[in-house]
């Protein structure tokens, strides 16, 4: 490279010709004289000719020097060479303007023609710039190289210039003929694509050359898409103010030739501010740094033959000889006797000098070491001790370089520095190594207590934050984090000043929080998004304090920036269904289920799970029996420190060990326990797929060519529920997702389809309740499960269904069914339910998650329950019920602590199904007739009217799709549009009144079924006498009379009509329904009180005036017509 500076200007000029003399053009500024002289030559396209004495250019009649003599890539030579002393007398003797000098070729056919570039002290310019030209022969397959500048780039200024002139030869445009190089700026911004053409020769090979500069225009092409029509399409310089930014002190070229066959052979800058060097094809020197996913840990899990294993994942001290300063066994030190670095030879730092020695001769220096943190402790450390400020003598930076002086290298010739630091200081791997044990304690509880109430406290007390808060402290780990990264960043720098440093960030390794399914690869959902949050903090530091050392660091002219890689790998990368989009290592469900099955029976583990066990028969009799004096919470206590017992032991060194190697690998396979720990470490790593995404994004990112060209991961997984309404089961006929919230269904004996992705195609999958085997269900080709389940026998309350099974890829996957069974808790047996409404840990920002503490209360007392509320903001509860019901029922209240919200659930095993209001469930819901007054909520699934005047509606209005009310309407609170789904009604169908169901036992005495013989044409039309207590009807049902009044629950398999002026019809089941119906139901007539909730599998329609409704009413739609309609609580659900 060739670099003036100064008060300067320069001319360039080219000529190719077919004769075998001519002259070439020198534009001299007023007053100038010559600095430098340059002349660049090359010989024909493909001819494979060199120049030799008596057949270089001639000029003013002295042969041009035949130097730097280089192969382009057209299979011809370029030459270079100083002409100062040939040029400058000629020059500095002539007036200002244009001076001619003679150029002769001894073989016109040899040469293409000869470019020439002339510097100036020039009186003129008032400010220092620069000329600088690069002299080479770029690759027609691309190539790019880097301009620096000594200052900043300020485009407000006006002196700032940023010339930049192509010299192309072998190029031909004659007639648009497609032979064009394309132009990128800083690696996305289009600057041509039609440079060359024979601009400054002829259209003959031998004289096909260009170069911009003598009567050439400034201006870019206009469309910088546009292909050549002609040589003249683009004149080769141009001007690069607007490709660039305020503050650039860098800019990126990259240059392309389409056809192969064009020689971009000379690049000439003018620079204000001046250019401090030029980069292109030559040595680049490479160091990276970092801990085990830098190192590429998780390699491996692509040998699954130890051997091989041992041969090709990781540096062995034999596989990879080009190390510089010697190679190393990076294997672990039980295995093979190693250092335990897990270097793995196609790591990122590997794939991306191999990229780079596409356009340069890189010298690697790889140095990442799984388990490597910043300060000391463990491996050798990444830079030093913070408290001392110094550099450690054992540090990878030290170790580099004493490896670059084995090479004749100087801290000084780095020129791109790759680290990745920090995860190992804040304890990262290990908090997510550490989540896998609630899921693996809760699978060994299932195997001695198949009840909720165990399970679901398991689920509570034994989690991955209160794992961390009790042994960890991981967020205090991450408080002083800043403090080490900028430690860390500034020593990086004082030892390589004149490398650009790109530090790259954490992948996200499991899925994300809003769309986990319910465990994936062995962690828990609740689990996965308190690791995933920890992991978006750890990003948060790396990324402020990067952002603190800005991308040109402090003042120089060298880059520190950051790779960001946080979301390369999409929404799942663990457990997706595709298993293409796998990009981290997850647990094998076999092995995950054998190894727990294996500790169910450990001598060592029995002891623990029997203190577990104790412990938790202590708090469930303190609940059930409400004892004076018992502290719940201190039994909590006890319960919460057995389980964490439980939790240590499978974390102590050795047991540990041995159930990491269990996990990862059957020991069955043959291997040894240290063949198989060696594989564990590799858990919740990248695997080879993820490490090559790694790689595009730290090239792509160090090149400047932009990430959005590299591979990403999965969408992510989003796994459904759906039920179905085919008979002889009511089930509601829209799809139901799994989600936290639980789904109401019929209960025992209904069949549910599922649709449930994901999972391994041509497999299967168990379904358990509790531990207890429910079945085992087909994996369809497309990876999906759709049933249909029948739901076993269970006690009333929330369910929890776990579908279990394994990705195509191999890892653990499952989802968590939450079915509530319809029914009231009854006398010492476990109850669950669900509450929401609390302050959810998942807003925009994820990276905070902090679950809001739920405060429990039995009826009042003093003596409470603390739980985490899940990540949505609820929180499912078992509770055994008291063995003795005390007088008024038993009332838990629920405070959010920081909310300040307030949830009460007052279970009875009389208390009547609340309703709440008007549910139209699918379809419109109408309110028509004058002076309605509607004191509970009214939901639309579609859209609402409310059509009657002077109506007021003071529970609440929410609609799907529209909302049309009557101007003289009063809607207080103001009405709300939610979204489809969002909420779902109590649920009551026919099923539970069939003989046999649980309304059915639970009415005792009262229940009367209904002969099939008694029903006339398919329809049942009762005396007054025939209604009373709880009736079955296997038809439709006609109600009919004046001034009837009846304690009934009427529960028909069609529709039923109630036509029967001033009645007064009052509940007679537990429920507190009056009506029950499989089809339509219609209650007509004026002065009507409904004294209990009306429940339908069809649409429900009141007609008549002054009717009275208390409770609320569920069905497809809902029609109200009749003046003076009242909707208020009472009955049933009258105020306690």
């Amino acid at each position: 490279m060739v670099n003036e500076r100064g008060r300067i200007s320069q001319s360039t000029s080219a000529l190719g010709t077919l004769a075998t003399d001519g002259s070439i053009r020198v534009d001299k500024p007023e007053g100038a004289t010559v600095r430098s002289a340059w002349m660049a030559y090359a010989t024909a396209g493909f001819s494979g000719a060199q120049v030799t004495g008596g057949y270089e250019p001639v000029l003013n009649g002295t042969p041009v020097p035949i130097t730097h003599e280089i192969l382009n890539g057209i299979g011809s030579y370029n030459y270079f060479a100083e002409v100062t002393d040939i040029v400058k007398p000629v020059v500095d003797a002539a007036g200002a303007g244009t001076v001619q000098i003679p150029l002769a070729e001894p073989d016109a056919y040899l040469l293409e023609g000869e470019m020439l570039v002339v510097v100036f002290d020039d009186p003129a310019v008032q400010e220092d710039q620069s000329v600088s030209l690069m002299y080479g022969g770029l690759s027609p397959g691309g190539d790019q190289y880097q301009v620096k500048l000594a200052e900043p780039i300020d485009l407000r200024d006006p002196r700032t210039r940023l010339e930049m002139s192509l010299g192309i030869t072998f190029s031909y445009q004659e007639d648009g003929s497609q032979q064009y190089s394309s132009v990128l700026v800083n690696g996305m911004d289009q600057l041509t694509t039609s440079a060359g053409g024979e601009d400054d020769g002829q259209s003959r090979n031998g004289a096909l050359i260009t170069v911009g500069g003598l009567g050439d225009a400034i201006d870019n092409p206009a469309d910088p898409l546009a292909y050549p029509t002609d040589p003249r399409s683009d004149d080769e310089l141009y001007d690069l103010r607007p490709f660039v930014e305020n503050g650039d002190r860098t800019i990126y070229v990259g240059t392309s030739n389409p056809s192969l066959d064009d020689n971009v052979m000379l690049a000439t800058f003018t620079m204000n501010p001046p250019v401090t060097d030029i980069k292109g094809d030559s040595e680049l020197v490479m160091l990276s740094f970092g801990d085990s996913y830098q190192s590429g840990e998780g390699a491996g899990s692509a040998y699954d033959d130890i051997g091989a294993y041992i041969a090709n994942a990781y540096e062995n001290g034999s596989n990879f000889p080009d190390a510089i300063g010697g190679s190393q066994d990076t294997l672990s030190p039980a295995l093979t006797g190693g250092n335990g670095c897990h270097r793995a030879l196609a790591n990122y730092p590997k794939q991306v000098a191999d990229w780079l020695r596409d356009d340069f001769s890189v010298r690697l220096v790889d140095l990442t070491c799984s388990g490597a943190k910043i300060e000391p402790g463990g491996k050798p450390p990444i830079v030093g001790d913070l408290a001392t400020g110094d550099v450690d003598s054992d540090s990878q930076i030290t170790d580099a370089i004493a490896r670059l002086g084995t090479e004749g290298l100087e801290r000084t010739d780095v020129d791109l520095v790759t680290v990745g630091m920090g995860g190992n200081d804040a304890k990262f791997s290990s908090l997510v190594t550490a989540c896998i044990a609630p899921t693996l304690v809760r699978r060994i509880l299932a195997a001695y207590d198949r009840t909720p109430w165990l399970l679901n406290q398991a689920a509570k007390l034994l989690t991955c934050k209160r794992i961390d808060e009790r042994f960890m402290h991981v967020g205090d780990a991450i408080d002083g984090l800043a403090d080490k990264q900028r430690f860390a960043q500034r020593e990086l720098r004082n030892a390589f000043p004149n490398a650009d440093i790109f530090q790259v960030d954490y992948p996200g390794v499991l899925p994300d929080p809003d769309s986990a399914p319910s465990w994936c690869g062995g962690i828990g959902a609740d689990d996965i998004a308190y690791a995933d949050a920890m992991a978006g903090r750890i990003t948060d530091v790396i990324s402020t304090t990067v952002a603190e050392k800005g991308q040109i660091d402090a003042g120089l002219d060298r880059y520190y920036a950051p790779v960001e890689v946080s979301r390369a790998f999409g929404a799942n990368a663990l457990c997706p269904a595709d298993p293409a989009d796998a990009l981290t290592n997850g647990i094998d469900e076999a092995t995950f289920q054998a190894e727990a099955e294996r500790l169910t029976h450990d001598p060592e583990v029995e002891p623990l799970v029997d203190e577990v066990l104790d412990a938790a028969a202590s708090l469930r009799n303190c609940l059930a029996r409400l004892t004076i004096g018992c502290d719940p919470q201190a039994r909590t206590d006890r319960l919460t420190a057995a389980l964490q017992a439980v939790q240590a032991k499978f974390t102590e060194p050795g047991f540990g060990d041995e159930i990491l190697a269990n996990i990862v690998k059957s020991p069955s396979s043959g291997e040894t326990v240290e063949q198989r720990l060696d594989r564990s470490v590799g858990l919740f790593h990248p695997n080879q797929a993820g490490i090559d995404v790694l790689a595009c994004y730290v090239h792509n990112t160090a090149t400047f060519l932009g990430t959005s060209f590299c591979p990403n991961g999965g969408a992510g997984l989003r796994a459904g529920f759906a039920a179905t309404d085919e008979p002889p089961v009511d089930l509601p006929t829209a799809a139901i997702t799994a989600t936290r919230v639980p789904i109401p269904v019929a209960g025992t004996g209904a069949s549910v389809s599922l649709a449930l992705s994901g999972y391994a195609p041509g497999s299967t999958v168990a379904v358990e309740r509790y531990g207890s085997p429910v079945a085992t269900l087909p994996v369809g080709a497309d990876g999906k499960v759709t049933g249909p389940l029948v739901l076993p026998a269970a006690d009333p309350g929330v369910q929890v269904f776990e579908v279990r099974g394994q990705t195509a890829g191999g890892a653990a996957l499952g989802h968590d069914l939450r079915l509530t069974y319809p029914g009231s808790p009854t006398v010492n047996q476990d109850y669950t339910f669900y509450v929401d409404g609390f302050e959810s840990s998942l807003p925009a920002d994820p990276t905070r998650y902090d679950p809001e503490d739920v405060v429990l209360r039995i009826l009042g007392t003093t003596a409470a329950l603390t739980y985490h509320a899940d990540p949505q903001g609820g929180l499912l509860v078992t509770l055994p019920m008291p063995e003795a019901w005390p007088a008024g029922g038993y009332e838990v209240t629920l405070t959010g602590s920081r909310s300040g919200v307030v949830r009460s659930a007052r279970l009875d095993p009389e208390q009547a199904i609340e309703v709440g209001g008007l549910w139209a469930s699918a379809d419109d819901l109408q309110i028509t007739g004058a002076e309605a007054q509607v004191r509970l909520l009214v939901h639309g699934e579609r859209s609402v009217r409310l059509g009657s005047a002077n109506g007021r509606y003071t529970g609440g209005v929410e609609y799907v799709a529209d909302l049309n009310a009557h101007r003289s309407a009063v809607i207080d609170p103001a009405p709300l549009k939610v979204p489809e789904g969002e909420k779902t009604p109590p649920v009551l169908t026919v099923s539970s009144y069939r003989p046999g169901g649980t309304e059915a036992v639970a009415a005792g005495a009262t229940y009367t079924a209904v002969s099939p013989a008694a029903c006339v044409n398919g329809t049942w039309t009762p005396k007054a006498t025939d209604l009373t207590g709880v009736v079955y009807v296997p038809c439709s049902v006609l109600v009919s009379g004046t001034g009837l009044s009846a304690s009934v629950t009427l529960a028909a398999e069609g529709s039923v009509k109630v036509e029967a002026p001033a009645a007064v019809l009052k509940p007679a089941a537990r429920s507190g329904a009056v009506v029950v119906a499989g089809g339509g139901l219609h209650v007509a007539g004026d002065n009507i009180r409904v004294q209990g909730p009306l429940f339908s599998g069809a649409g429900i329609r009141l007609t008549g005036s002054t009717q009275t409704l208390f409770c609320g009413a569920v069905g497809r739609s809902v029609t109200v017509s009749g003046s003076r309609f009242v909707l208020e609580r009472g009955g049933p659900c009258a105020p306690s």
